[in-house]
């Protein structure tokens, strides 16, 4: 038998459901607290039980979904094995995250309604974005520091690196242009990103005999 916590979690958990369907189709003010109850097939009082009302309900429900993305933007291998395996590797990681539809209809309803909710798009961009910038920040000290790569702006690095490997794939993608960019072509793609970010912070002639045992 269900203890009562049980039955409301569950309950929220419906609400939150229904909520993200919801905000992901119609957007913020296209949704209703009724539409949403409707579909969580719950009562309106209990939405407001669970999430006091609409902003707190979608301000909870964008915060869940960042933190999803953000999750997947750092979960990838990471090793020291080359400059160009391990930026290539980490490129293609985030352009893959970044091509998700997911991530694009997150990326376009934040974009929508952060006039409104400010807090939101800044907790998106700190969340999402910034993590990785502190990510790789952190990747391109272990190269300058082997001497591989000639970096002054760590930061600036980083968001130059995450910018190339977006490019112009990224807003194909959310504009509909090309909704599906193959394989090979994020493979290319990542290549040159990485060429051009190298021949930007390169320490003289690459070599991989920097690469730890």
């Amino acid at each position: 038998m269900r203890t009562r916590s049980e039955i409301g979690r569950r309950k929220a958990d419906q609400v939150m459901a229904a909520a993200r369907s919801l905000f992901l189709e119609r957007g913020f003010s296209g949704t209703s607290v009724e539409d949403i109850a409707t579909r969580a097939r719950v009562s309106k009082p209990t939405v407001y039980s669970h999430f006091c009302d609409k902003r707190g309900l979608f301000i909870a429900f964008i915060q869940a979904e960042v933190e999803a993305v953000a999750g997947s933007m750092l979960d990838f291998e990471d090793r020291l094995d080359g400059v160009r395996a391990d930026l290539e590797r980490f490129g293609r990681a985030y352009l893959d995250i970044v091509l998700k539809p997911s991530a694009q209809a997150l990326f376009r309803l934040v974009l929508t309604e952060s006039a409104a909710f400010p807090e939101i798009g800044a907790a998106f961009y700190k969340t999402t974005i910034g993590r990785m910038e502190q990510r790789l920040s952190g990747r391109l000290a272990d190269w300058v520091a082997l001497g591989a790569l000639d970096i002054d702006d760590l930061t600036l690095a980083s968001h130059r690196f995450l910018e190339l490997c977006r490019a112009d794939l990224h807003y194909k993608a959310l504009m509909g242009v090309c909704r599906d960019i193959p394989d090979a072509e994020r493979t290319v793609h990542i290549r040159n990103a990485v060429d051009a970010f190298r021949r930007i912070y390169q320490n003289g002639v690459e070599s991989e005999a920097h690469t730890p045992g």
